[in-house]
């Protein structure tokens, strides 16, 4: 599909893959990168304009010879939409935190409070696509200046971590109180990133290069699906319009505040796996966690409380969905 849409871009795929020798973690770390940008790129094909029987979508759009550029561009009814994809090595990350009990989403003063091991923010990757971001549209847009400019981030099912990496009210990317400050101590911003989308797809992709997946499906671009490709809002960038929504089918992260992946999180306990899975087999599950409430985007109140709930299979879902519980999360759990 992409070939059909842009001669020449499976060529240049293959030769990014033609370098990737042995069967190391960082070769398939790199892999992993490639895909992930594939599977972007085909849900933007899918929908992409026509005009006498050409695909509107361009692989690597310049506006200069050898200057920066994003991924790729697409026209949509109309509307542009230029869009930089990222992928994060996990493999060290997730190694780290299946070891340690307590995860920090995001930097703030609890990292002083709890004692023994912790799994810290990988907020760093974060703040590098952003920057890196930055500078490509920031050059992009002399080539399409009325196009939106979209970073989108393809992370495992841990979503709480870009969140938090973003939105933390204590030092979130996205907010004035960013870990990432200027010569003069300001946050520093990014006037040329719109917004920046989420994918729950990473760890689909490694299952599937493993085959441990079946059907094999990684770079369907599935629509109106379970997890949703949730948006983020730079309040620094331009308001995004509906058609880029749609285009993508994303939905605004203000809209799936009912789950507790999609609020900045201060503080993580992972409960044993073992303990976890007795518990769920006796239709329980434990959890504990000090999140803060969510007030609208990038602000938060916090809270001290840590709550230890364990909720039956025919309680109505914490997530806010309406539905009972073995109904809702708990087939996600089980």
């Amino acid at each position: 599909m992409l070939e059909q849409a842009c001669t020449g871009v499976a060529e240049e795929f293959i030769g990014r893959l033609a370098p990737i020798k042995g069967n190391g973690e960082s070769q398939f770390e790199a892999l992993m990168q490639i895909c992930a940008e594939i599977y972007v790129a085909a849900g933007a094909v899918a929908v992409a304009d026509k005009e006498n029987g050409q695909t509107l979508f361009n692989h690597e759009p310049r506006a200069t010879k050898g200057g920066k550029n994003p991924e790729f561009e697409f026209r949509y009814k109309g509307t542009w939409i230029a869009v930089e994809v990222k992928t994060p090595k996990m493999l060290e990350f997730e190694r780290q935190r299946s070891k340690n009990d307590w995860q920090l989403p995001a930097r703030s003063e609890m990292v002083n409070a709890i004692k023994g091991e912790k799994t810290l923010p990988r907020d760093n990757p974060v703040k590098d696509f952003l920057a890196s971001a930055e500078a490509k549209f920031s050059e992009y847009k002399l080539h399409r200046p009325d196009a939106w400019r979209l970073l989108a981030i393809v992370w495992t099912d841990h979503v709480q971590e870009p969140v938090s990496s973003l939105l933390s009210p204590h030092s979130g990317l996205l907010t004035a109180n960013s870990f990432l400050k200027d010569e003069n101590g300001n946050a520093v911003l990014f006037p040329n990133v719109d917004g920046v989308i989420l994918y729950r797809q990473l760890h689909i992709l490694r299952l599937s290069a493993a085959k441990e997946l079946a059907p094999l499906t990684p770079f369907v671009y599935a629509r109106k699906a379970f997890p949703p490709k949730v948006i983020i809002a730079n309040p620094h960038g331009r308001p995004i319009d509906d058609a880029v929504h749609e285009a993508l089918d994303l939905t605004p992260i203000e809209d799936v505040s009912m789950w507790a992946e999609y609020i900045p999180s201060e503080l993580i306990l992972w409960i044993n796996t073992t303990q976890k899975t007795a518990s769920a087999e006796n239709g329980k599950v434990e959890a504990r966690a000090a999140n803060p409430r969510k007030d609208g985007i990038g602000r938060a109140r916090e809270t001290s409380d840590r709550r230890l709930s364990k909720i039956g299979r025919n309680e109505l879902c914490p997530c806010g969905s309406g539905k009972k519980f073995k109904k809702c999360c708990w087939l996600l759990i089980k």
